[in-house]
């Protein structure tokens, strides 16, 4: 019984590293303000930016190849070494439901903390000169992908949870 117990303890600590890294990326992608983060926005919003010479094409794109690629990383990386490396779990479906647990949680807090609390219901995102554009989210869009990404993440987790597995018998 206490097995299973310190199991699920390190199983949420590592659930809890993996968001506090997702939003710590996101921190980071809008560390001085929200022009920094002009590639999570829609269209209309990057264009008035652009035109309000708050930033440019070049920056948004350079931008959101770097912090994209973190998240890809991270969303890749951090589930692998949490399941065939600290955990060592070389049972495949058990490290299926690891990482598509992890994946799924990250799709859930982004989707109700970052998207629907932070940036539809803090002043943080909003930026200066394009007030009248939307930014947010509409509630149909955040339960589409509510819903959406989960299923993806399913599909994904199927070869990581195999990497995860192979991993964790080279490490013996």
């Amino acid at each position: 019984m206490k097995r299973k117990g310190n199991v699920m303890l390190v199983f949420i600590i590592q659930i809890m590293i993996f968001l506090l890294a997702f939003i710590g990326i996101v921190k980071l992608s809008v560390l001085r303000s929200p022009v920094d983060g002009i590639f999570y926005y829609p269209k209309p919003v990057q264009e008035r930016a652009v035109q309000l010479s708050l930033t440019d094409k070049k920056t948004i794109r350079i931008r959101a190849i770097v912090f994209m690629s973190l998240f890809a990383l991270a969303l890749l990386i951090l589930p692998l070494v949490f399941t065939g490396v600290w955990s060592r779990i070389t049972d495949f479906k058990t490290a299926y439901a690891r990482i598509l647990t992890l994946l799924t949680a990250s799709s859930w807090f982004d989707t109700i903390v970052i998207d629907y609390l932070w940036v539809g219901k803090s002043g943080f995102w909003k930026i200066r000169g394009a007030e009248d554009l939307p930014y947010r989210k509409t509630g149909r869009q955040l339960i589409g992908k509510f819903i959406r990404q989960p299923v993806v993440y399913a599909l994904l987790s199927i070869p990581m949870a195999y990497a995860a597995v192979h991993i964790a018998r080279g490490l013996g």
